[in-house]
């Protein structure tokens, strides 16, 4: 896959973005579709990036909740609620001068904009990507060696197979990979400084805001951490774990083997974990946002075992454990707070 500079990445996804704005705004123009089609064959990044985008603009239009039937009625009440703001604040304008034609539009694309200018990072990601998944979804991919790797909700993979090596980018998420044996072709997951290398064996990395986490379940794997403070080279066997900081500490556990990747049997199950790190795996399996009040909050250390059947409850249940109050805001927030 072509490793495309983060800067032209970011380009390629913001000009995308205004074409969205102008099209949807005067799609019939044929000026602006023949300098729209220039533009799109002019790079094969353009392309990626226009479908991207175009994904987003159709979630953010069309995608219901998830438990549509669990929050309909807080839904409903939301839509009321801003049904009679809205209603409020044309009449408080209805004797001012009309505003120009389009003008209302133009209001709603600016919004959608600013919307899809938040996904700028997934987007930027999804470019990089060769496998994506979405929220509670999770798939398996065999790879040209023979190998698989299940991949977890909200996961994005990069390949790179040469001759020398087998190269996994893991640039967000959770996958555990089952590699086939080769000495000469090393098989490599690279996770933000973390490099897990292998030549056969069953193990899961994941990558997250609160740091790195390699796992293994058959075999053995090496681990090579290096950063500005600290350099970390490890040898891990089946049953054990690492878990690398933002600062760079390494904490090694022993784990059941059954418990590595217990997400592809929809179990989580977490040892001394960051109460953040947590939040955000659940948040994987949920169409919103899961936000803690106090941020500082964060770090500390939980331990449990939560079904991801029932990603909410489950969020519940860390709460209730915790001496936190949970709260649903509109149909896409949790907000747990404390006591």
């Amino acid at each position: 896959m072509t490793d495309d500079p983060p800067q032209a990445l970011e380009t390629a996804s913001r000009e995308a973005t205004n074409w969205l704005i102008l099209l949807q705004d005067d799609p019939d123009d044929p000026d602006l579709q023949k300098a729209f089609s220039a533009w799109l064959n002019a790079s094969p990044l353009h392309s990626k990036a226009w479908q991207a985008s175009g994904q987003v603009d159709i979630m953010i239009r069309d995608t219901p909740p998830v438990f549509k039937e669990v929050w309909g009625h807080q839904k409903t009440l939301a839509k009321s609620a801003t049904d009679a703001t809205v209603g409020r604040s044309m009449r408080s304008v209805r004797n001012q001068n009309r505003p120009p034609r389009g003008w209302g539009s133009l209001v709603g694309l600016a919004v959608a904009a600013c919307l899809l200018l938040a996904f700028l990072p997934t987007i930027s990601r999804e470019l990089q990507s060769d496998y994506v998944t979405g929220t509670a979804e999770t798939r398996t991919v065999t790879l040209q060696d023979g190998s698989t790797v299940t991949m977890a909700p909200e996961t994005s993979l990069a390949i790179d197979f040469t001759t020398k090596e087998r190269r996994i980018d893991l640039l967000s998420g959770s996958a555990y990979f089952s590699v086939e044996k080769n000495s000469d072709r090393p098989f490599r997951v690279f996770s933000g400084d973390l490099v897990t290398t292998v030549t056969g064996t069953q193990f899961a990395v994941r990558l997250n805001d609160y740091g790195n986490t390699v796992a293994v379940s058959e075999g053995s794997v090496r681990i090579d951490y290096h950063s500005a403070t600290q350099t970390v080279s490890e040898t891990l066997i089946a049953g054990q774990s690492a878990s690398i900081d933002r600062l760079g500490a390494v904490a090694l556990r022993v784990i059941s083997p059954s418990q590595v990747a217990a997400w592809r049997e929809d179990r989580l199950v977490v040892q001394d974990e960051p109460l953040g790190a947590v939040l955000d795996q659940l948040q994987d399996y949920l169409p919103g946002a899961v936000i803690l009040a106090n941020p500082g909050l964060a770090d500390r250390p939980i331990t449990g075992y939560y079904s991801l059947t029932d990603p909410e409850n489950a969020v519940r249940a860390v709460a209730l454990a915790h001496n936190l109050t949970l709260w649903r805001v509109t149909p896409w927030f949790l907000i747990l707070s404390e006591t």
